[in-house]
């Protein structure tokens, strides 16, 4: 699947070798610049790295973007709308019960264990930089259409007696910030002492297993609420 780094410069006249060389380089740059961004953030990166990491000229670089802002702003916004899409497909807005959106959760865990720990300490490094870039495209391309779904979700079942009279809003941060701060610690303990604590073999289904417990008694509303 052509990334959307390469669909953002698609009007670009094509260099030399056609469309396959010229996706081959875009893709070159894209992987240092993960690599890059992760390690320094935007600040810190330098468009000299990049090039040296892809093994290009930093010419080509400069020639698909515009500077080391406009490659981290496609490479930010490539980052959150392949989330959105991954998250988003996991939740049926018609859930016919609670379990459908337990499943959901359950397969976004699974998603986040298994995301590029490069692009967790991006958004990491953003976040920590002030949020500049997560303001302008994270909440608009990530945030507020996952957040949107959750409230249709939640709202249905709420309708449906089968969720208690819980706020959207405060209910989807409730969800998510745990799991993307079980992400993190895992991000930066990862190869160390304490990631071989915290993260030993079966530690997934321990943590899906406490997670659930613990959620299904904070929104699932009980018979006895019921009447």
């Amino acid at each position: 699947m052509v990334s959307l780094v390469a669909c953002s410069v698609a009007s670009a006249r094509p260099i030399s070798g056609g469309k396959m060389e010229k996706e081959s380089t875009l893709e070159k740059i894209r992987g240092a610049a993960v690599k890059e961004f992760a390690r320094y953030g935007l600040d810190g990166a330098r468009v000299d790295r990049i090039a040296q990491q892809a093994g290009i000229n930093k010419a080509m670089i400069y020639y698909h973007y515009r500077g080391k802002e406009d490659l981290y702003e496609n490479l930010f916004l490539e980052i959150v709308t392949q989330i959105r899409k991954k998250v988003t497909g996991m939740f049926p807005v018609d859930a016919a019960s609670n379990r459908d959106i337990f499943t959901g959760i359950s397969g976004y865990i699974d998603f986040l264990d298994e995301i590029d720990p490069d692009y967790a300490r991006i958004i990491m490094r953003e976040l920590a930089g002030g949020g500049r870039y997560f303001l302008k495209l994270g909440f608009p391309n990530l945030v507020l259409p996952v957040l949107g779904l959750i409230s249709e979700i939640i709202e249905s079942g709420k309708k449906e007696g089968r969720i208690k009279d819980i706020n959207p809003l405060y209910t989807f941060f409730s969800i998510v910030a745990p799991l993307i701060f079980f992400k993190m610690v895992k991000t930066i303990t990862m190869d160390t002492e304490r990631g071989e604590m915290f993260f030993r073999e079966g530690y997934l289904d321990e943590f899906k297993r406490t997670y659930f417990a613990i959620l299904e008694s904070g929104i699932e509303k009980i018979q006895e609420d019921a009447e």
